[in-house]
């Protein structure tokens, strides 16, 4: 009677994971499906790329085509995550700031309008919405401004982080390859991260 209920069990186990199985098989068609249907370019061009390399692909498509939309492929693809860097490039490329107000929050619309137009304080000028009772307005400023400061390499820009010291140090750190500033990260893995980073600096930099 146990071997019994042992190999009922096994056998459950095998229908569970082939069921388990076929689903995930008819979401990858679903998904094949959608993106055939509705952005066939960015399946022929991107489908096998993944994280940032498809989000940089899918941009390049948008900005081909002149079709900011061909970024909403990237949800489809289970990247989320892309979505505003992708309106970003495409916003960058046409001038056309005003479809930052695509992205989702307001340090990824700030981040984009800055982009933009130049001026990073389009990050001190974003307003809150309901993102803010997870991350509040001052901090999403701040995330904002250090994404300017890192894109553009200027520490002019990372020292206009108003409330958290760690990130402008993170920032700055990041910018300079400068070790020192590193070390003064107190967050282990962000201190690791920025060390790693220095690594890589310039031949012509000097650091300490």
């Amino acid at each position: 009677m146990r071997t019994l209920s042992v190999s009922a069990l096994l056998i459950g186990f095998l229908l569970l994971f082939g069921c388990t199985q076929q689903t995930e098989a008819e979401r990858n068609a679903s998904i094949q499906n959608q993106m055939q249907n509705q952005f066939p370019l960015v399946l022929e061009r991107c489908g096998n790329l993944t994280e940032w390399a498809l989000a940089s692909c899918v941009a390049d498509v948008a900005k081909e085509q002149n079709d900011w939309k061909q970024c909403m492929s990237l949800p489809i693809m289970n990247m989320w995550p892309g979505v505003c860097e992708c309106i970003t490039q495409f916003s960058i490329k046409s001038g056309n700031a005003s479809l930052c107000e695509e992205c989702s929050m307001p340090k990824e619309k700030g981040y984009c309008r800055a982009m933009v137009t130049g001026d990073w304080t389009e990050c001190q000028r974003i307003v809150c919405d309901f993102s803010c009772s997870v991350e509040g307005e001052q901090r999403q400023k701040d995330l904002c401004i250090s994404w300017i400061g890192l894109n553009k390499q200027d520490t002019s820009i990372c020292n206009q982080i108003q409330d958290d010291e760690q990130l402008r140090l993170q920032c700055i750190g990041l910018v300079t390859f400068d070790e020192s500033v590193c070390r003064q990260l107190t967050d282990t893995a962000s201190r690791e991260s920025c060390l790693n980073h220095a690594q890589y600096a310039p031949k012509n930099q000097n650091n300490s």
